[in-house]
């Protein structure tokens, strides 16, 4: 589980905060964060600023997010609470890759559908 708090640090943010709504683009849609082990991690995110996790062993871990001084902040019992900066903006398909809280490097893909 310390893997999963880890990778919730990395800068999971995909839109910028031009839009309205700076995660339009992730509702109906799977940001997927493939770690250096190569597990992946799913992010599930809706309008109603509640969000799943989906782990890799297939464990879902609801939560819910809001946008903070710039910042997209989670929080979930399971996973505890983490801000990061948001994005630059991004669209399905887009691919990105960004520096974990533990220092490592993950690979964003926002994938169409769920």
């Amino acid at each position: 589980m310390q893997r999963f708090i880890a990778a919730l640090a990395f800068g999971l943010a995909f839109a910028g905060a031009a839009h309205a709504d700076p995660l339009e683009s992730a509702y109906g849609n799977t940001v997927v964060v493939t770690l250096e082990s190569g597990a992946s991690l799913r992010y599930l995110y809706n309008a109603d600023n509640s969000f799943t996790l989906i782990a890799p062993d297939g464990s879902e871990h609801a939560g819910t997010w809001a946008i903070e001084n710039s910042q997209l902040c989670m929080t979930s019992q399971a996973l505890g609470r983490s801000c990061t900066p948001l994005g630059p903006e991004r669209s399905v398909g887009d691919t990105w890759q960004a520096t974990a809280g533990d220092g490592s490097t993950v690979t964003l893909t926002l994938q169409r559908g769920r």
